[in-house]
């Protein structure tokens, strides 16, 4: 299973969005440090850059809620005299600074990396501790798990499009997911037109079941 080529704003096709095993299979092939980190955005639909801004503060297991409120801007900093790899910054629009709510899973995983440790912390530190650096799990962490599960071609980004697409498919309302995913629901209808699409066959069929009932 390889991905298609996709531009930005193209719409996804659920057909080759990647299933949960899937994701998991290519998880289990990065290295057992980061591992944890691919679950988390396999139960949240965080964005790389989201997750590698993560601070301890942001975790409220009591709840079971996550704070989005900054993205690791990777590109900006590759230019400063410093040589910082990445800098935090606000998340893209207003809608991506969200509250979010966590699975048992999530929680369960968030636990252990985040308990007894500062508030100003990151969640996600490298084996030596320094940070995560998207980019950097993305070329010597994800592709090459990725292709030695069948997947050559998706990124970390297209556990999004699963969590989404698992969402609208056990009847989270497009608006709910909107707002966990940090899209607007313009952005949404637009990202998943081809799931939209069904809702169509859906309306055909509660027309038929009113009218024989």
């Amino acid at each position: 299973k390889t991905a298609a080529a996709r531009e930005r704003g193209q719409t996804v096709d659920l057909d080759e969005a990647l299933q949960r095993h899937e994701v998991l299979s290519i998880i289990s092939h990065t290295s057992p440090h980061w591992q944890p980190l691919g679950i988390v955005l396999l139960e949240t639909g965080l964005r790389i850059g989201e997750a590698a801004a993560l601070q301890v503060r942001h975790v409220n297991l009591n709840r079971r809620t996550l704070v989005v409120e900054a993205s690791k801007d990777t590109a900006a900093a590759r230019f400063t005299d410093n040589g910082a790899y990445g800098r935090d910054k606000a998340t893209k629009a207003w809608r991506s600074n969200r509250t979010i709510r966590l699975s048992w899973l999530a929680v369960a995983i968030l636990r252990p990396l985040v308990e007894g440790r500062r508030p100003e912390e990151y969640v996600f530190v490298g084996p030596k501790g320094g940070r995560l650096e998207p980019d950097r799990y993305r070329e010597r962490e994800w592709r090459p798990a990725a292709k030695v599960a069948g997947f050559e071609g998706y990124t970390p980004h297209d556990i999004r499009h699963h969590v989404a697409s698992v969402l609208l498919s056990n009847g989270v309302t497009p608006r709910t997911v909107a707002k966990h995913m940090g899209h607007s629901l313009q952005v949404l209808m637009s990202t998943y037109a081809k799931y939209f699409e069904q809702d169509d066959d859906r309306l055909v069929d509660a027309l038929d079941r009113a009218a024989s009932s």
